[in-house]
């Protein structure tokens, strides 16, 4: 439902730009990400891509509403290992400097891939610096849904223990809505570039303002170069 009406609310945005062509400029873009998350903190940045449609509605003389629809990755890796002892039923983090235990070594390596559909709405400015060539501006909102995505990788567990045998591994594999990761994501955006004449050089970072994760506070960061052309 919100999806749908999420393209419609698209499509009535584009089809009301028909009546007013002189103050609508229609593009696309494409280019790379760098995606992290506030938690775990111990992740690691994960690159990406994103690609879509780019309109900018001419406010006043320099300043625009500057908006589009496109697709974004974002996510996480994450490599670490970790001690664990196991006494009685129960199993916990220790330090493995103590003595008394059975000790366990961990490691796990995943990748954690999410897909979103993105709407952002930014108030830009453009400033002259040559004949057709401007510097541009923009911040604002952006709200996300995510419509696809995988998280793959492996876990190891064995024994430390050189007078018994253990071990064990995992391969992680499963879709990342189905499991702990909301769709929903909404955030603030900004952004710099340059344009010459029809084409464009973008970066931007966006902050996610939501928690996107169950049972657990975690909120994406998104950093991204991209190309453009404007029609």
């Amino acid at each position: 439902m919100f999806l749908r009406n999420f393209l419609t609310a698209i499509c009535i945005f584009i089809a009301a730009g028909a009546t007013a062509q002189s103050r609508f400029t229609f593009g696309v873009k494409g280019g790379v990400n760098l995606s992290e998350s506030t938690n775990p903190s111990n992740s690691d940045s994960k690159v990406g891509f994103n690609a879509g449609f780019t309109v900018d509605y001419q406010l006043a003389p320099n300043w625009y509403l500057m908006s589009g629809i496109g697709l974004t990755t974002k996510g996480v890796k994450t490599a670490y290992s970790s001690y664990i002892y196991n006494y009685g039923y129960g199993s916990s983090y220790v330090d493995p400097s103590s003595s008394g235990y059975t000790y366990y070594s961990s490691y796990s390596d995943v990748t954690q891939n999410l897909m979103y559909l993105q709407l952002p709405i930014h108030l830009g400015h453009k400033i002259d610096i040559g004949k057709t060539t401007k510097l541009v501006f923009s911040a604002g909102p952006y709200v996300a849904y995510g419509i696809g995505g995988k998280t793959k990788g492996n876990y190891f567990v064995w024994n430390d223990d050189p007078t018994t045998s253990y071990g064990s591994y995992s391969n992680v594999d499963y879709n990342s809505f189905d499991s702990w990761i909301r769709r929903f994501d909404v955030g603030m955006g900004a952004s710099m570039g340059i344009e010459f004449g029809k084409f464009s050089v973008n970066i931007g970072y966006d902050w996610g303002l939501v928690n996107v994760a169950n049972g657990m506070e975690s909120k994406n960061r998104n950093g991204s170069l991209s190309v453009g052309y404007k029609f």
